[in-house]
């Protein structure tokens, strides 16, 4: 198997150098996507949190459940004694207490089996033992959302969330998503997207390839992936109080 200080360190994933690179130093799937996003009743009052990182084949093609073998169900066991649960219950909190989605286990689980499962530079031929994968995978989307702080980045470009979520919002309570996408542009020089589908109030996906394993470079998404015509507006809506927080809903 590469060691980390054996893959070439000048090779980017989806470029056509790649090809010819073991997988264990650069993606099979390279496009990868980070998708953060805005819950009134959910996480820090001044802080996205997370959906998940998936990666993507480098048409934008989407890949899933790689590796059943190596599906979980048990996630936040296996993470319970590691440096970064506090971090996954702080900003990558699931938001749907129903019969089918109940907890933070079954989020995490289903983002790990549905995406974690397709990174190549994890599977267990790369290196990895026992649940070095699913931490790596874990850590490093955390990683990622701290970074790239786009609540900080919307801030800065004068975007900040309305008051408050328990009313209908007013037209000048939204902002266009082309003003969303210009603020990231502005901090990153890349094209992200929103998303409209989601049915989440906000959520935008920042895009990354990848060099030597694990140094994501961010790149501009691809028209398939922006799916929010930029003329449309989105309600971004101050977070409620923590002790005024009821019942929450995700979709």
């Amino acid at each position: 198997m590469p060691r980390r200080d054996t893959c070439p360190r000048d090779v980017l994933s989806c470029s056509l150098e790649s090809r010819h690179v073991n997988t264990c130093c650069v993606p099979k799937y390279g496009l990868v996507v980070l998708s953060q996003q805005w819950h009134p009743q959910m996480g820090p009052m001044n802080e996205f949190t997370l959906h998940g990182q998936w990666p993507d084949q480098c048409g934008g093609n989407f890949v899933e459940h790689c590796d059943t073998g190596r599906e979980r169900d048990d996630v936040e066991d296996r993470l319970e004694q590691t440096d970064i649960y506090d971090d996954m219950k702080k900003y990558w909190p699931s938001f749907k207490p129903t019969p089918q989605r109940p907890d933070n286990n079954y989020f995490w689980s289903y983002e790990w089996n549905k995406h974690g499962t397709c990174v190549s530079t994890l599977e267990p031929g790369c290196g990895y033992q026992g649940d070095q994968d699913l931490y790596a995978y874990f850590n490093k989307t955390l990683a990622l959302r701290k970074q790239y702080n786009i609540y900080k980045a919307l801030k800065k470009a004068g975007i900040t969330p309305r008051p408050s979520f328990d009313r209908d919002p007013r037209e000048d309570d939204k902002y266009s998503v082309d003003a969303i996408l210009a603020a990231i542009k502005d901090e990153w020089n890349v094209t992200a997207a929103v998303n409209c589908k989601s049915g989440n109030p906000l959520e935008i996906h920042l895009f990354f390839n990848v060099r030597n394993k694990d140094t994501y470079e961010l790149t501009d998404a691809i028209p398939s992936q922006m799916d929010c015509p930029h003329t449309r507006k989105v309600v971004y809506w101050e977070k409620q109080p923590l002790q005024q927080r009821g019942s929450m809903s995700r979709t």
